[in-house]
């Protein structure tokens, strides 16, 4: 395991299997959650949401491993033009908005086929994990 790299590591928990079932949960959710918003108000930036794919997703879960390795105050940071903050990296992987509207609607199960409860929601995710890890 010397010569593999991060991603490699990566690849062994999150399969695409995984990464499509975000993908199926969160475009549907997303449609459900604007629905409800209708009709949008111009500024809602709810208006800029286009459905994702599994490349996105890839994407946008790097991003949030990266977030963690580079610890700012704020969100917002991470996409600053400002000197002091600027890191490219995070404006090159994905704009700061559609970062935010995947993170606001990323889901792991239809909440209609949910038996209920706060731990519902991920244990699709959990299973997963332990499927390959257990």
């Amino acid at each position: 395991m010397e010569s593999k790299k991060q991603l490699d590591f990566f690849r062994l928990f999150v399969k695409e299997e995984l990464i499509n079932t975000m993908v199926v949960e969160t475009n549907p959710y997303a449609t459900q959650e604007i629905n409800k918003q209708l009709p949008l108000r111009r500024i809602l930036r709810f208006n800029d949401w286009k459905s994702i794919n599994s490349e996105d997703m890839r994407q946008f879960l790097g991003v949030l491993l990266n977030i963690g390795w580079v610890k700012m105050s704020s969100l917002e940071h991470y996409w600053s033009k400002n000197s002091l903050y600027r890191v490219p990296l995070f404006s090159r992987i994905m704009p700061r908005n559609k970062f935010q509207l995947m993170l606001r609607f990323w889901h792991f199960i239809n909440n209609e086929d949910s038996g209920g409860g706060r731990l519902c929601k991920i244990i699709g995710l959990l299973d997963h994990l332990n499927k390959y890890n257990g």
